[in-house]
């Protein structure tokens, strides 16, 4: 488990499925799972090689950039996406997928999509502030309440799922910089390999070190400023791949809809 607490977009519930991020689950509106296992014009999944289309673009310091994602982020009183989450082994596996509804202060839905039983489970933060799991269609038996630091809330790649939000992950990763991890964007949108639209890339790197080694990586829409991918690295070398997609603010969820 990484030793920062940055809870990347995913979802493991009731199983390794914490990757929530990346699956189309539609009726976004009122945070109801679709059929699909996959959007509609996902992005290919990185190879060791993808870094070969962008290692040449000027890069300037992030800390700016990072602080105008945030503060895009607060003006919005709910949203949701869909998200899906990918692990080397060592090539790229999905590990699961889903959507999240979340709503200010602090409530959070997660639907996992994935392949077999654990399809259609859910995991929310209550307006009483509880952390409730249902098994889902498959397992309608199975409802629990959770501490937050639960092993079930953990995703494959170590992170939990309850704060998974892009709020928290992007507080977390400006608090990881404020203690010294270096960080670089590049200095216009840029052309990346497998993407079809042009992305800013954010870089972040481990502090303390006379060479910069890579911790993760996110490549963001200019114009959302909404993060599209989430790429984590240990050792320099890239172990996760959170992808996000179909993200839609102020779209009017009810406290209700967080309910289980």
């Amino acid at each position: 488990m990484p030793k920062s607490p940055r809870q990347l977009a995913s979802f493991s519930l009731l199983a390794p499925s914490r990757a929530l991020l990346g699956l189309s689950l539609a009726a976004l509106a009122s945070c109801a799972p679709s059929q699909m296992l996959m959007p509609a014009g996902a992005f290919n999944i990185p190879g060791l090689a993808e870094e070969e289309s962008f290692k040449n673009a000027t890069m300037v310091d992030g800390k700016k950039f990072l602080e105008q994602l945030r503060k895009n982020l607060a003006q919005y009183n709910d949203y949701t996406f869909d998200s899906a989450l990918y692990m080397y082994k060592p090539a790229a596996e999905r590990v699961g997928g889903g959507n999240i509804c979340w709503k200010k202060l602090n409530l959070i839905k997660i639907t996992v999509k994935t392949k077999g039983i654990k399809d259609g489970s859910v995991v929310a933060r209550t307006p009483e502030g509880k952390i409730k799991a249902w098994g889902g269609p498959n397992l309608r038996f199975l409802k629990m309440n959770l501490q937050e630091d639960s092993r079930i809330l953990r995703a494959p790649n170590g992170y939990n799922a309850i704060k998974s939000d892009l709020g928290n992950l992007l507080t977390t990763l400006s608090q990881s910089v404020a203690q010294g991890s270096k960080s670089k964007v590049t200095s216009q949108p840029i052309q990346v390999g497998r993407m079809q639209q042009n992305l800013y890339v954010l870089q972040i790197f481990q502090p303390g070190t006379d060479t910069d080694v890579m911790t993760e990586q996110i490549f963001v829409n200019p114009a959302t400023n909404i993060p599209v991918e989430w790429d984590l690295f240990r050792n320099g070398t890239r172990y996760s791949v959170a992808i996000f997609e179909n993200f839609k603010p102020n779209i009017g969820l009810d406290d209700n809809q967080f309910q289980i």
